[in-house]
C-alpha cells in the first residue's frame, strides 16, 4: 500500500505540473531572466510567490474546505462563490485561456515551421486531440501523469542543462536593482493566472485521488498536500532554469518577443533543430493545460447542472467552442473578459487566502463575506480607472496603499476582516 500510495502520489504531482505548466509558463521566465540581468534570482523569488505559492495555497484551501470550488463558499457566501466560480470557468475556460492555448501552438509551434499554415487546421488537429484525450475522465490523470508530464519535464531539461554552462554572456549585467527584479516577477506571476487555474486543476486532482480509493479524510489530504508539494518543487527547479538560461542569453535584432528569445536560445544550443524542440515543448505545455482545463469545465458543468449537461457533452461543447475562438483570433473577446477576470482576480484571491488563514478560526460568515465585499468596491474602482481614467477615480485609486503593486486591496481587505471579526465577537 505504501509503494502503491507513494505511485500515485507522485503521478498526481507531475499532473498538476502539467497542467500549470502551459504556454506564459515556458515564455515567461527566460525573458524575466534576460530582463532583469544579474537579479534574476530576485525576479524568480517574487515569480514563486504568486506563480507557485498562490496556486498551492488555492489547492490546500479547497482541500480543506471540501472537495470542490464552490465548498469555499460555506465561509462566506455559497451564491456569491457559484457566481464567482462560473465566471472563473468561463473566462480560465473556453472564453479565453482554452482557445488561447490553440493560438499558442498556431503561432509559436506550426508557424516557424510552416510559414504558410492555415489557423483553422491547426486549431482542428489540436482541439481534436485536446477532445480525444478528455473525453474519458477516468483516464486524464495516467495521460498527463505517467505519459505526458515525464516527456514534457525531459524536453525542459534538454534545453535548460545545456544553457546552463553554454550562455553567451559572461560580463556582471545588473539591469535592474534587486527589488524591482522582486516586483516585476510578483507581478508576472500574479498575471499569469496560474492561481486562477488552480481552482480548476484542484478539483480535478482530488477527484482523481477519490477515484484512486482514498476516499478517507486524512489518506486523500496527505495525498493531495504531497501532489501540490511535488508539482510546486518541479515548477521551481525548472522556472530556475529558464530565469537562469534567459539571464545567460543576449537576443539579437530590435523589440525581440518572448517567443524570438526562446527560439534563438535553442537554436544557438540546437542549431536549426533548436526551433523543432521549443515547437515539440510548446505543444505538449499547451496539449496538458488545455485537457485539464477542458476535463474541469466539463466536471463543474456536470455537478451544478445535475447531469443536463454531462461530462462528454461538456468536453466536446468547451472544445468547439474553444476552436471557434481560437481560428477567429481571441483578441476579440480578450479586452472585455480579460477586464472581467482582472476584475474577479482579487475577489477570488481574498476568499482562497481568507479561508485558508481564518476559516477555523470564523464561526459566521460576516468577516470574510465583508472582506469579500471590500475587495470587490476596490477591485471595481481599479477597472473603472482602466476604462475611463479620470482624475479623480485615479486619486481615489491611488490613495490606497500598495497600489503601485497592484495590491490595493489587501490591506483594506484585513482591516475590513478584522472589524467585522471583532464586531461578531462582541455582540455573541
Amino acid at each position: 500500500m505504501g509503494t502503491d500510495k507513494t505511485k500515485s502520489t507522485l503521478i498526481f504531482g507531475l499532473a498538476l505540473f502539467a497542467m500549470f505548466f502551459g504556454a506564459g509558463n515556458l515564455l515567461l521566465p527566460p525573458f524575466l531572466g534576460y530582463q532583469t540581468g544579474d537579479n534574476w534570482w530576485s525576479s524568480l523569488a517574487g515569480f514563486s510567490f504568486t506563480g507557485i505559492l498562490a496556486p498551492i495555497i488555492a489547492t490546500l484551501s479547497i482541500l480543506k474546505s471540501g472537495d470542490y470550488f464552490t465548498d469555499l463558499g460555506k465561509k462566506s457566501n455559497q451564491t456569491l462563490v457559484y457566481i464567482l466560480a462560473t465566471i472563473n470557468l468561463l473566462c480560465i475556460g473556453p472564453l479565453i485561456a482554452i482557445p488561447r492555448t490553440g493560438a499558442s501552438v498556431y503561432e509559436v509551434s506550426v508557424l516557424p515551421l510552416i510559414p504558410d499554415a492555415q489557423p483553422v487546421w491547426v486549431c482542428i488537429i489540436f482541439f481534436a486531440a485536446v477532445l480525444i484525450l478528455s473525453i474519458s475522465r477516468k483516464n486524464i490523470i495516467t495521460v498527463l501523469g505517467k505519459v505526458m508530464t515525464p516527456i514534457l519535464i525531459a524536453l525542459l531539461l534538454l534545453l535548460i542543462i545545456p544553457g546552463i554552462f553554454l550562455g553567451n554572456l559572461s560580463a556582471e549585467n545588473y539591469k535592474m536593482t534587486a527589488d524591482q527584479s522582486f516586483l516585476v516577477g510578483f507581478q508576472q506571476g500574479y498575471q499569469t493566472m496560474d492561481f486562477l487555474g488552480s481552482l480548476i486543476f484542484s478539483v480535478v486532482i482530488i477527484s482523481a485521488a477519490k477515484r484512486y480509493g482514498y476516499t478517507h479524510p486524512e489518506d486523500k489530504r496527505k495525498v493531495v498536500i504531497n501532489a501540490a508539494l511535488i508539482a510546486g518543487l518541479c515548477l521551481l527547479i525548472i522556472y530556475a532554469g529558464l530565469f537562469y538560461v534567459g539571464h545567460r542569453f543576449e537576443p539579437t535584432g530590435d523589440h525581440i518577443s518572448r517567443a524570438s528569445f526562446l527560439i534563438q536560445i535553442s537554436s544557438r544550443l540546437f542549431n536549426n533543430n533548436g526551433v523543432y524542440l521549443i515547437s515539440v515543448i510548446m505543444i505538449l505545455a499547451c496539449l496538458t493545460t488545455a485537457i485539464a482545463l477542458t476535463a474541469g469545465f466539463a466536471r463543474f458543468f456536470d455537478r451544478i447542472t445535475k447531469g443536463r449537461l454531462g461530462y462528454q457533452e461538456g468536453v466536446i461543447l468547451c472544445t468547439l467552442v474553444s476552436i471557434i475562438l481560437a481560428i477567429n483570433g481571441v483578441e476579440t473577446i480578450l479586452d472585455y473578459a480579460m477586464g472581467l477576470l482582472n476584475f474577479i482576480y482579487p475577489i477570488i484571491l481574498v476568499l482562497v487566502l481568507f479561508t485558508f488563514l481564518f476559516g477555523n478560526m470564523v464561526t459566521s460568515k460576516g468577516p470574510i463575506l465583508t472582506a469579500i465585499i471590500v475587495t470587490t468596491v476596490i477591485s471595481f474602482i481599479r477597472i473603472f480607472y482602466e476604462w475611463n481614467p479620470e482624475p479623480n477615480i485615479k486619486s481615489i485609486l491611488y490613495s490606497l496603499p500598495l497600489v503601485r503593486y497592484q495590491l490595493e486591496w489587501v490591506i483594506p481587505a484585513f482591516i475590513s476582516f478584522g472589524l467585522a471579526f471583532l464586531i461578531t465577537r462582541i455582540s455573541k
